[in-house]
């Protein structure tokens, strides 16, 4: 039975991964890129993917904001049968940030702020955000935890942050290595 419905699952998934990428265009007002997307449900069920890329504002420049070697994504598979998502592990390989700042003080991630502030819930949507989060606490739940726990699971491999300011002739880049 259970085999039957990872299964299902890998099935799933891979019908969907093609609008990925392009519904993460829509949510980020940016382009993105995604190289190669495979799932697997060895040791839970997991992701993998490889070459994502997400583009700069173009104000600022017209390389990538954020460039990922790989992604790997898994899930306690017991329970996601219940239909809860529990992180199991996450790891970024190679993650290169470029953060860029204008003569003005403004940074290129500002513009992620803008784009989902552009898209305002509507009444009906807000209000249906709150229920949930109030049946949630009710049931004892909260997402309180949920960025501690998730830096606490993430591993990240190699990773370098640019920053740049063009007008001061500034550009330091940082680099781990593990």
């Amino acid at each position: 039975m259970i085999l039957i419905g990872c299964a299902a699952l890998v099935t799933v998934a891979l019908f969907n991964l093609s609008s990925i990428a392009n519904k993460n265009k829509e949510a980020l007002g940016r382009k993105a890129s995604l190289g190669e997307l495979t799932v697997s449900v060895m040791d839970g069920v997991g992701i993998r993917a490889k070459n994502l890329a997400v583009a700069d504002d173009p104000a600022f420049s017209t390389g990538a904001f954020v460039k990922i070697a790989e992604l790997r994504l898994t899930v306690r598979l017991w329970p996601l049968l219940w239909k809860e998502f529990r992180l199991k592990r996450l790891t970024v390989a190679k993650p290169v940030i470029t953060v860029i700042r204008d003569e003005q003080g403004n940074y290129n991630f500002g513009s992620f702020a803008a784009t989902t502030a552009k898209q305002p819930e509507s009444k009906e949507q807000s209000g249906e955000r709150r229920a949930e989060r109030r049946e949630a606490r009710d049931r004892g739940e909260s997402d309180r935890g949920a960025i501690p726990a998730l830096i606490a699971l993430a591993k990240i491999v190699d990773g370098e942050i640019r920053y740049v300011e063009p007008e001061k002739n500034l550009d330091l880049t940082i680099k781990r290595h593990d």
